[in-house]
């Protein structure tokens, strides 16, 4: 899954906000993000630990 299909799944069950504000913590724009890997992956997984649990739901 790449990670803006995150963001688009969060869209859709209404939640655009909050993963708006877990992308901002990346980056500001698509030009200027972090290349800290620990960063990255700490947004993809408070991302899919949110989609996960509102499929639980």
């Amino acid at each position: 899954m790449e990670d803006y299909e995150y963001t688009e799944i969060l869209k859709k069950l209404g939640y655009q906000d909050w993963a708006m504000k877990i992308v901002r913590e990346v980056g500001a724009n698509w030009k200027d993000w972090t290349k800290d890997t620990n960063i990255l992956d700490c947004a993809r997984q408070k991302l899919g630990e949110k989609i996960h649990q509102l499929s639980s739901s």
